[in-house]
């Protein structure tokens, strides 16, 4: 599908970045152009003789969210509004750390959630005023579960796997990934499982990780794999959280704030009718499993579908994430008195300050031809 025919027929075409979301009227562009980060400047296509138009587009990546370190990010918190990074900054910093925080994270697809969440892990991870740096734990479920069909028992076994990986990485003074009540579980899954999965026992910290490509990339078996899960997930979700309650006491010792876990990609679920008719896969997970997601001891933010945020059962969602779950906002074009945007207004100018050569044919466009490089940009 193109990207003209995903956006024929709504309110506005919109040009996506994963760093920034522009919105432009139909009045201005005709067809939608996602414009994004700039990729590193190729010879063979970055040559001079090319217009800067035709350099502009060839320039653009679309699949590649952005670190605040690296010079193509630009911050757009000035246009967008709501500085969602720094209140999610301020509210974990601010929480009681042996009080686990749960946040939800929303925004539109290509809004720049992602790189958003990069910005916030790189903040929450430094020093503010009185307060020690976290550590923080990401990860993308959509790199390793299948997001068409993804359930509690998936998010939780990828969950236990990424929190022993990483916490071994950080190799904490004293501390050690090797859990007696996290290999109980594992070896009572296992059991169950049978001869059913190739699955060898292992080291634990290794076993999660292979349980977790099993679910992957192998749906035949999936169903059979997540009632073993099932059956086990009270223990499994007590003896991560018994790994965490150690891991968040060496990291306070070792003089950093506490942990935060931040998991990535749950915005990509793919909404899809349950057999009973009455609920979807994205209740299934963020409402009827609300109180598991709940209950990891450590802050969490989860990326959650904005379609939720927006949907009757919200309310069902406030009850236990919270309220005041604000989207990361779009990027505005326009003028104050939505005038057509043009070279001059606040988000195109933020949109050419990115420092990488590569965007010297955006600087030059918005410059030189404005909103006409604009139309002939996007109908391209």
């Amino acid at each position: 599908m193109t990207f003209k025919q995903a956006v024929q027929g709504s309110s506005a075409l919109s040009v996506l970045a994963r760093s920034v979301r522009v919105v432009i009227c139909p009045t201005v562009v005709q067809a939608g152009r996602m414009l994004m980060p700039f990729r590193q400047p190729v010879q063979d296509t970055m040559t001079p003789s090319l217009d800067p138009v035709t350099r502009l587009v060839r320039a653009c990546e679309p699949n590649q969210p952005l670190s605040p370190e690296d010079p193509r990010y630009v911050n757009f918190d000035d246009v967008r509004g709501e500085n969602v990074v720094q209140r999610f900054e301020r509210g974990l910093r601010r929480a009681d750390p042996d009080r686990a925080e749960v946040k939800l994270f929303a925004g539109h697809r290509g809004v720049g959630k992602t790189s958003e969440l990069f910005r916030l892990k790189a903040q929450l991870e430094q020093k503010r005023d009185a307060h020690r740096g976290f550590l923080v734990v990401y990860f993308d479920v959509s790199t390793s579960l299948d997001v068409n069909d993804l359930d509690f028992p998936d998010l939780l076994v990828f969950a236990a796997a990424e929190v022993q990986r990483q916490l071994a990485a950080a190799r904490l003074p004293g501390f050690s990934v090797a859990s007696t009540y996290l290999r109980r579980v594992w070896d009572d899954i296992l059991s169950l499982l049978g001869s059913e999965v190739s699955i060898s026992g292992g080291e634990v910290e290794a076993a999660f990780a292979k349980l977790t490509l099993e679910l992957r990339n192998r749906p035949n078996n999936r169903a059979m794999l997540r009632a073993a899960i099932e059956r086990h997930s009270t223990s499994l979700l007590q003896a991560l959280n018994d790994l965490l309650a150690t891991a968040r006491v060496t990291i306070r010792e070792a003089g950093r704030e506490g942990l935060v876990l931040v998991i990535d990609g749950l915005d990509k679920l793919v909404r899809r009718s349950l057999d009973d008719g009455r609920s979807n896969t994205h209740e299934r997970l963020f409402i009827d499993r609300s109180d598991q997601l709940a209950a990891l001891e450590a802050h969490t933010i989860y990326t959650v579908p904005i379609s939720l945020i927006y949907s009757p059962r919200c309310g069902d969602l406030e009850q236990t994430f919270g309220e005041h779950n604000v989207p990361v906002s779009m990027i505005r074009l326009r003028g104050p008195d939505r005038s057509r945007p043009t070279a001059d207004t606040p988000g195109m100018k933020r949109c050419g300050r990115c420092s990488r050569p590569a965007a010297a044919p955006l600087r030059s466009v918005l410059k030189t031809h404005s909103t006409i490089a604009l139309r002939n940009i996007c109908a391209t």
